[in-house]
């Protein structure tokens, strides 16, 4: 049995479109001045997309979800990130 197969099939429409999704989510939150939403992860789950990792701040935190509206193609955005204070 071939473990790598699903990594060499063709890309179907679902799949291109959680990739543009997944780029565009990511460009956003790396061209955010604030650094720590660099280190926030996205992915694709049907037609939501999930952000991950922690924050420092609630501020940060809404800069992020704010970041990923309006994404076409994105029904909603899950919010999955943690405020972590500084120091805590």
């Amino acid at each position: 049995m071939d473990t790598n197969r699903a990594a060499n099939r063709p890309l179907n429409a679902a799949d291109d479109s959680s990739l543009r999704i997944l780029q565009c989510a990511k460009a956003r939150l790396d061209s955010s001045p604030c650094l720590p939403l660099h280190a926030l992860t996205c992915n694709v789950v049907g037609r939501n997309l999930e952000v991950r990792g922690t924050v420092p701040t609630g501020y940060a935190k809404r800069l992020a979800l704010a970041c990923l509206t309006c994404i076409e193609g994105v029904q909603m955005v899950i919010d999955s990130i943690g405020v972590q204070f500084p120091g805590s």
